[in-house]
């Protein structure tokens, strides 16, 4: 009794189900070819999280006695932890968790955030801690805005276009870099101080006790509870103005902007950012998941092109750093060589064999490249 044939044995016998196969193989991996990822580089595993503590005006040895060991103290034992390190500079505190390999970084982050949480010993005058998982980002490319206009108006400008870029397709994360920070400035005149006999105490307590947001409880009913707040916190000028320092016997009050001078304004650092000779700030997009930078370029081509008639006269916005320009290099780069590999495979057949089987060799090894494009489109829908 003969043996049964093998799989190979069965094509042989039934060549028009291996002809089919292959057409399958070859319109499957046509098919798939857009639906590839388009990244310049693979996306990388991260598995870290971030612990980052403003504690302003503190040294490096107060920022790891205070802030970093503290947070060390509290997360140490927990599961998942593979290494912890720490940074102290002088005003900021940061401890970057890593997990072990396959351990659920977002469970990970949860449980880091309730302990730092319950913290109590934090100094007074450090800010809240800000817990984040991090995540790999792939820049897409820069938008630049630039132009001779008041750093307010560029600044709003800035961030009102970074979150028009942020809410279109194929684009994950939009950051606004450059602008410095909004600052409000008080400035108090001892002699001021001294007429109203108050102190430069009773000015921060009033600013602490009335620029803040409080919880006021819940009204309950028929449709649920309506959570109720009052809002207190001043972030302009004129509020921080209108705040009561002292309150006489006859009901006179006296303002902060009595005895002060009030300022909006921005943080005193040392920044420039110029493009073309002109102040500018970058707008730099990324996406997370699902890659595809030609794609993304070209909505941030379009988007650039439909922003550009909606600019003030004087600024300007351009694309810059695209990320599917040295992609679309590679992609020619590769097909170059896989063409110019294949015809010397060809010419190398012909030498030793019939020209049918060099035809067939080469026309199998391309099939065999276009059935693995159409098996990585299917292994993420299957796995």
């Amino acid at each position: 009794m003969a043996d049964k044939p093998g799989l190979l044995g069965w094509f042989i016998s039934n060549p028009i189900a291996a002809n089919l196969l292959m057409v399958v193989l070859v319109i499957g991996g046509l098919y798939s070819i857009p639906g590839l990822n388009k990244q310049f580089f693979p996306t990388p595993v991260v598995d870290r999280v971030s612990i980052s503590m403003p504690f302003p005006g503190a040294s490096p040895s107060e920022v790891e006695e205070q802030i970093c060991v503290r947070i060390e103290e509290a997360i140490h034992d927990l599961d998942g932890i593979k290494e912890v390190r720490s940074t102290a500079s002088e005003g900021m505190g940061q401890v970057i968790v890593e997990a072990l390999t396959g351990y659920p970084t977002q469970r990970l982050t949860a449980e880091i955030k309730t302990r730092i949480d319950a913290i109590t010993t934090f100094p007074t005058d450090a800010e809240r801690p800000v817990v984040t998982e991090l995540i790999y980002r792939h820049l897409l490319g820069i938008v630049q805005l630039a132009g001779e206009l008041d750093e307010w108006e560029l600044k709003e400008i800035g961030e009102t276009l970074r979150d028009d870029l942020a809410r279109q397709p194929w684009i994950s994360v939009v950051d606004l870099v450059s602008p410095r920070r909004y600052e409000v400035s008080v400035n108090v005149s001892e002699l001021d101080l001294r007429r109203h006999s108050l102190s430069f105490d009773d000015v921060v307590r009033a600013i602490q006790s009335a620029s803040l947001n409080l919880p006021a409880g819940a009204i309950k009913g028929s449709d649920g509870d309506i959570r109720v707040q009052t809002r207190g916190q001043a972030y302009y000028r004129e509020d921080f103005e209108r705040i009561v320092l002292l309150t006489a016997r006859d009901g006179t009050q006296i303002y902060l902007g009595e005895v002060a001078t009030i300022e909006d304004g921005f943080e005193d650092v040392d920044t420039v950012s110029r493009f073309d000779g002109m102040p500018g700030h970058g707008l730099y997009a990324f996406v997370t998941t699902n890659p595809d930078v030609v794609q993304s370029s070209r909505v941030i081509n379009d988007w650039v092109v439909e922003q550009k008639p909606n600019l003030p006269e004087g600024a300007t916005l351009s694309f810059w750093r695209d990320a599917a320009v040295p992609f679309k290099g590679r992609v020619e780069t590769l097909l170059k060589n896989g063409f110019g590999g294949l015809l010397l495979v060809f010419l190398v057949l012909v030498l030793f064999l019939r020209p049918a089987v060099a035809i067939w060799v080469s026309v199998g090894i391309a099939v065999a490249f276009l059935g693995r494009f159409l098996s990585s489109c299917l292994t993420p829908a299957w796995g």
